[in-house]
């Protein structure tokens, strides 16, 4: 349940569809108008944790989901410390596969901050893992940072 109201349009993303059901990602940013003037409550929507609580055959469960998409078509780079909190704070698999694909749009910024978050040996090792898959998704969206992502993940090793 949302305790404080979303403004328009990220309100909409609140009963917008169940990501399960969706057989190709959404153009968010075409399809709602969102611009880099929505990323503050983009943000705040993708770490709701009044959501977390929210009834699962609610459309507001994916609500999350959808703005951290959003955030990754945005390129917002405000968006990556508050998103890898994610990683340690929501345990579901969602978060584990489906945000890493928002790291890889995001790119270049986003390589320092999963870099000390993999090295982070206080960290769960699954909460690394997920935060190691976002290479993966850097390294596919930007050819140029492959071998960056690849030395990292090799360094880890």
């Amino acid at each position: 349940m949302v305790c404080e109201p979303y403004s328009s349009p990220v309100n909409k993303l609140l009963d917008y569809a169940d990501c399960s059901k969706l057989k190709e990602l959404p153009n968010y940013i075409e399809e709602f108008g969102f611009s880099k003037e929505h990323i503050p409550d983009l943000i705040r929507l993708a770490t709701d944790k009044n959501l977390d609580e929210t009834n699962f055959d609610s459309l507001e469960v994916w609500a999350p989901v959808h703005a951290w998409r959003t955030l990754g078509q945005l390129r917002a780079t405000e968006a990556i410390e508050p998103l890898i909190t994610l990683f340690h704070d929501t345990e579901d698999d969602w978060t584990n596969f489906d945000l890493p694909k928002t790291f890889g749009l995001i790119g270049a910024p986003a390589i320092p901050v999963l870099t000390e978050y993999i090295n982070d040996d206080s960290r769960e090792d699954y909460q690394r893992f997920a935060a190691t898959s976002c290479f993966f998704y850097i390294a596919v969206n930007y050819p140029n940072l492959r071998k960056i992502c690849v030395s990292i993940l090799t360094r880890k090793l």
